[in-house]
């Protein structure tokens, strides 16, 4: 399980190429405290948006949002996309999934996404929805997400512009750091 701690690497990166990073942290990960729940997640996802769009106003920052996230991270990500899309300029997917990890979700959390009735719950789903520029990048080796749901979301994505990057070799885990400028680009 990543948390927020273990993205200086990216951070770094990210830096030295001009590009603001803004990593968000979830409820019960990492050093936050809570339960994680699907539930929880998405309403979690919604408020550090916000908090986030008021960072940036008291900043007079006015550059170009892209969304991204990881495996667990694919769902706030398209979530956040799927509705803000409007604000926002790119959705970037790192081994994500389609289906939410249902299997892990299954129990008390069941009940609060029968509730949500006729919403949009999963990833496949929304990402027909989803117009903007996609970057989907995953792993040809992934075990934990495989590389064809990365192909299947590509396939989904509503973006005109969008485009697959599979790393040849790299599973879930050690997709960076196989990927290299693969991964990060020039």
């Amino acid at each position: 399980m990543e948390t927020t701690l273990d993205q200086s690497e990216i951070g770094s990166r990210f830096t030295k190429a001009g590009i603001n990073l803004f990593v968000a942290g979830y409820r019960g990960y990492g050093i936050n405290d809570g339960f994680p729940t699907m539930n929880s997640l998405f309403q979690d996802c919604h408020a550090i948006y916000a908090h986030f769009k008021k960072i940036l106003k008291a900043e007079n920052y006015s550059g170009a949002i892209f969304v991204m996230g990881r495996s667990l991270g694919s769902m706030p990500a398209i979530e956040l996309a799927y509705h803000y899309q409007g604000e926002i300029k790119g959705l970037i997917l790192e081994s994500g999934t389609a289906q939410n990890f249902k299997a892990v979700w299954e129990g008390a959390d069941a009940k609060q996404i029968k509730k949500l009735g006729d919403a949009k719950f999963y990833n496949k789903d929304k990402i027909k929805e989803i117009t903007v520029p996609t970057l989907i990048i995953h792993g040809e080796a992934d075990t934990q997400i495989p590389v064809q749901i990365a192909q299947a979301m590509y396939n989904l994505s509503a973006a005109q512009d969008k485009q697959i990057v599979v790393i040849p070799g790299a599973g879930h885990e050690d997709l960076r750091t196989i990927g290299g400028e693969d991964f990060y680009g020039p």
